[in-house]
């Protein structure tokens, strides 16, 4: 773990590197101003925290209303596909 200084400004920042990761390099956190140089167990415990409580992206609801008429436009087309070849054959 090194603390690094920002250039151009007063903004504390904790990088956290990682020899054994095979997805991540190095994590970086900017501490706020207004708190004192906290210890290392501090530091590990508000990550742990942050990563616990973070959570990833989920689909708009724009984007789930797309998924939902994709579905049923395909849905829709093979019905009459399948109307269309009945059809055919009681006619043939």
């Amino acid at each position: 773990m090194k603390s690094v200084l920002l250039r151009g400004t007063n903004k504390r920042m904790v990088i956290v590197k990682s020899n054994d990761s095979k997805l991540f390099e190095e994590a970086q956190f900017i501490l706020r101003e207004d708190q004192a140089e906290p210890s290392l167990p501090d530091l590990l415990e508000e990550a742990n925290r942050i990563v616990e409580n973070s959570r990833f992206p989920t689909p708009s609801k724009k984007a789930k209303r797309r998924n939902w008429q994709f579905a049923a436009g395909i849905f829709t087309g093979a019905f009459i596909e399948a109307i269309g070849l009945v059809l055919y054959l009681l006619i043939r």
